[in-house]
């Protein structure tokens, strides 16, 4: 059983970095990063910058901690899978191609850019953040996603919010976009939504 590798050396391999990774933590991070061994998260004593680099993940590395800012923005995201579980400044991932906010920092103690991307949930969004919530330029209007971002700080879960929102609603767009996510709807009146946005689609 020479082939069977011990817990101990087993956890270690899988927490080890690759050269690539190991090369492009020392190009984005301002002040140092380290391995934490017990987790095998990335935590950043500094700033990290990964923008306008055509990522579509963060290279298979998992941040814990970044002290200052993490920036992710300008490149292909669909997932923040990996992002850091908390920032201690500005967390800007926007220009990407999120649909939800799944996997961001639940902490953020600067500001939160999400903006132009291809959000139609907030799924996700940090749960304590210090600065300014920016989301213009998705599909679903900004002053929606504020209001209903508003109400998750508050507590909410999202489907929550979107229930409660919803009669505020006015944008027959942003109800086509956020009828799913609303459990107070019948499936029939979900089929209706989306066959007007198949019908707006064929008419574009």
């Amino acid at each position: 059983m020479k082939h069977v590798k011990r817990y101990k050396e087993l956890f270690e391999s899988q927490t080890e970095l690759s050269q690539e990774q190991t090369e492009w933590l020392d190009k984005c991070t301002i002040g140092k990063w380290t391995l934490n061994p017990q987790t095998g998260l990335v935590d950043v004593d500094g700033h990290f910058y990964c923008n306008n680099q055509n990522l579509t993940d963060f290279k298979g590395v998992r941040f814990g901690v970044v002290t200052r800012d993490f920036i992710c923005y300008d490149n292909k995201l669909t997932s923040l899978e990996g992002a850091p579980k908390k920032v201690g400044g500005d967390f800007r991932c926007s220009s990407n191609k999120l649909t939800s906010l799944k996997d961001a920092p639940q902490k953020v103690e600067g500001y939160f850019d999400c903006s132009y991307n291809n959000l139609t949930s907030l799924e996700g969004a940090p749960k304590k953040m210090g600065g300014n919530f920016y989301c213009p330029g998705n599909p679903v209007s900004e002053s929606v996603l504020k209001s209903l971002y508003k109400k998750m700080k508050s507590g909410m879960s999202w489907s929550d919010a979107v229930v409660a929102e919803w009669d505020s609603i006015e944008s027959g767009e942003d109800k086509i976009l956020l009828a799913p996510y609303n459990p107070n709807l019948s499936q029939e009146e979900i089929k209706g939504y989306q066959a007007l946005a198949r019908l707006k689609r064929r008419s574009i």
